[in-house]
């Protein structure tokens, strides 16, 4: 019975944690006005982290505005990173970057996240040190159930040698396939050509 009371404490604390990290799904690190209970949140330095057994996602920006139900976001400055026990996605955007994100509050996930910019993207192996594949375009949409990107406005993808585009390049990055769409170009160079 003399350990009840510091056990209740340890579990008291540990929901408080939970709570305090947990609720939003989102970490916050400095400044948050909200202007009513169903109004939006300024955050300034914004940071959502998604963890299952086979990937790892991880939403940054410089600066959110969540809605007052914590169901969509505006990031300034967004870099989307992805990563499986095979390889990781690193997508950034320019300076003037924007990305638009739907979130499921009940479930504290992203669904959707629009990137939009200079959006550039790299792709290496599980080391790191290796690079798969590079992309850029104006716009990429990331579907979390799918798991697929779509790039549009003059979207390239480079694999060594080779490039791929077209008007929208879909990117399934857990079964490393791409499907492009619309005045598609492809320029694929033999192996025995790439280095002489």
């Amino acid at each position: 019975m003399g350990n009840y009371p510091c056990f209740l404490r340890l579990l008291l604390i540990a929901i408080f944690l939970s709570l305090g990290i947990m609720s939003p799904g989102c970490q916050r690190k400095q400044n948050i006005s909200v202007n009513d209970e169903t109004g939006p949140q300024q955050i300034e330095h914004f940071k959502l982290t998604q963890v299952s057994e086979k990937m790892y996602l991880e939403l940054t920006g410089e600066g959110a505005e969540l809605t007052g139900q914590q169901k969509s976001a505006v990031i300034n400055q967004p870099e989307l990173s992805l990563r499986s026990s095979e390889t990781m996605i690193e997508v950034t955007t320019g300076g003037e970057g924007k990305a638009e994100v739907r979130l499921n509050p009940q479930r504290q996930e992203i669904e959707e996240a629009i990137l939009e910019g200079k959006v550039k993207l790299v792709q290496k192996d599980a080391s790191g040190k290796k690079v798969l594949m590079q992309a850029s375009c104006q716009k990429l949409s990331y579907h979390q159930q799918n798991r697929v990107m779509i790039m549009e406005g003059n979207p390239v993808v480079t694999r060594e040698a080779n490039s791929f585009s077209g008007e929208k390049i879909y990117y399934y990055w857990t079964e490393n396939r791409i499907e492009i769409k619309g005045n598609v170009r492809v320029l694929v160079y033999p192996e025995k050509d790439r280095n002489p």
